[in-house]
């Protein structure tokens, strides 16, 4: 409003003093030269009232606006100063992608502090949200992001490679007076994320740097598997043979077998050469023996839902289908209409991002859902909600040692779930994880990824005595740290323990439970697809 009461003014400021001897465009030009201080159109002209106010007033609008910006971008420093020099436990995401995006928003709306690094340029922050440009994670983007004081890292951009770079730049800035920074690695393939996994848990002393490297693909399997852990199913049929379905179908076989013990259960599964990548998957997937497997090698393109459901009699109807075929999916379920008698989401139609197809079927008033029966699974959108924690190798181990501990039928604090257990306890259990790799690299043994039908393996009699004393000398050096020391009985609250004695000294009951975690490690392995083998 000053600049327009200013201009205004000028002009007609101007006009009077000029006594219409002046154009048009000369007025309108001089008025406008009154924002920059230098008015040719104030030479050798007296000053009258309007042009007195106008010459303050327009100038006045200029200085203003400076202000304005000057203070926008000192705002912005400090946000930044704040984010670089403030902000501890904050989340940082990198990479410019669908995934990097989705989960910056699932990351705000469950409460976190996030820093995103792209490509674009430092934007506005927030109070929760600050973001930061930064293609390749040059020490100076790692300072800005805040990465030495963050509580994890998700390299997510669609390059596996600069992904593998951003977690190694990460590790180089870790500060030893802080505990592990957490990295998530985005790795599209399957295979090879699997065998980075491997290569992970090998390393000696592997929680110097918590590395994860996730897979979409089983990350949204997990997710998708969880919505039918309570049920026991009887029929299952899987169309699509791509990484999504074949994750789909072990982590089913996996839930059910750990939920519902051995039975098997009715698998129909389609694809061209469905036959053949069955074998490759039993061979890899010992738990898939769980499924009684009718693989129909035919291609999904060329597969009638609607004839093939319509020859089967009611009770061999499958009660769960997954369409994993984007091309034909939606199509299939929209038009076998004897699949439409199931369940809430008995028929699923997975698809590489859901956000258009999901809220159409559950909103009623555009298009109906089959009364419920009919649910949309977006694989990307999925993976970016999974808890990583849970997909974390180190977690899962820890958790199967635990779930072993258990089975000892002992009566401590830490006989309890791995949810009710103390932290104190998981801790513990994560340590001994951590310690696999310095054990292999003891006895000269390597982990692998199980890709074909293994050869068993066993630990001779000599490696389990050295490795066994090898667990309890870093079980007994993790209690000394913790305060613990040797007592006739064992006692929780005063942290005492008779074991806190060197192996030589050890009970032998108390040296049997180590060879038997030694013994039991290559099942604790192939329980997540892994296997002990020896170099030479």
């Amino acid at each position: 409003m000053t600049t327009l009461t200013g201009l205004v003014l000028g002009y007609v400021g101007l006009m009077k003093a000029h006594q219409d001897q002046a154009s048009l465009t000369d007025l309108v030009y001089w008025d406008l030269q009154l924002f920059t201080l230098d008015c040719d159109g104030l030479e050798n002209v007296e000053l009258n009232t309007e042009l007195q106010f106008a010459r303050f007033l327009v100038p006045l609008a200029t200085f203003y606006a400076i202000a304005e910006v000057a203070v926008y971008l000192f705002s912005e420093r400090v946000r930044g100063w704040n984010v670089r020099r403030r902000w501890s436990g904050h989340i940082v995401v990198w990479g410019e992608s669908t995934q990097a995006v989705l989960l910056v928003e699932r990351l705000l709306e469950r409460g976190e502090r996030v820093v995103f690094v792209g490509d674009g340029e430092t934007g506005r922050a927030t109070g929760r949200y600050f973001s930061v440009e930064g293609g390749t994670p040059t020490p100076g983007v790692l300072r800005a992001a805040g990465v030495s004081r963050a509580a994890a890292v998700y390299a997510f951009s669609d390059d596996t490679s600069a992904n593998m770079s951003t977690a190694m730049a990460i590790v180089s800035v870790q500060r030893g007076d802080r505990p592990p920074i957490k990295s998530y690695v985005w790795v599209p393939d399957p295979e090879l994320c699997h065998a980075l996994r491997a290569r992970r848990l090998g390393l000696e002393n592997e929680e110097a740097a918590r590395v994860e490297f996730v897979n979409p693909a089983q990350l949204a399997a997990r997710e998708l598997a969880a919505e039918r852990d309570r049920e026991q199913l009887g029929h299952v049929l899987v169309v699509g043979l791509g990484a999504f379905a074949r994750s789909l179908v072990v982590e089913l076989a996996r839930r059910q077998r750990e939920l519902h013990g051995p039975g098997r259960a009715r698998l129909t599964l389609v694809g061209a050469d469905a036959p053949r990548m069955w074998r490759t998957l039993l061979a890899a997937h010992p738990v898939l023996a769980h499924w009684d497997a009718r693989p129909l090698d035919v291609p999904t393109t060329e597969f009638n839902l609607r004839a093939w459901s319509g020859r089967l009699a009611s009770g061999e109807l499958p009660d769960q289908t997954y369409l994993c075929d984007p091309d034909t999916a939606l199509r299939g379920a929209l038009t076998a209409v004897p699949l439409w008698h199931g369940r809430p989401r008995s028929l699923v139609v997975c698809l590489e991002q859901s956000l258009t197809y999901d809220g159409l079927f559950q909103s009623d008033a555009l298009l109906d859902g089959l009364r419920g029966a009919l649910g949309v699974f977006g694989v990307t959108e999925s993976a970016c909600r999974a808890e990583f924690d849970d997909h974390d190798l180190v977690e899962q181990l820890a958790r199967s040692i635990h779930r072993r501990y258990l089975g000892f039928g002992t009566r401590t604090a830490s006989d309890v779930t791995w949810d009710e257990l103390p932290e104190t306890f998981r801790h513990a259990s994560r340590a001994q994880v951590a310690h696999i790799g310095e054990k292999l690299l003891r006895a000269n043994l390597l982990i692998a990824p199980i890709f074909e039908v293994p050869r068993p393996f066993e630990f001779s009699d000599s490696q389990i005595e050295e490795l066994a004393a090898l667990e309890h000398d870093r079980w007994r050096n993790e209690r000394l740290r913790a305060g613990w020391r040797h007592g006739a009985h064992r006692d929780d609250t005063a942290r005492t323990h008779p074991g806190m004695v060197d192996w030589p000294r050890l009970p032998e009951p108390e040296r049997e439970k180590d060879r038997e975690f030694v013994r039991a490690l290559p099942g604790l392995l192939a329980a997540v697809d892994l296997r002990l083998i020896a170099p030479d």
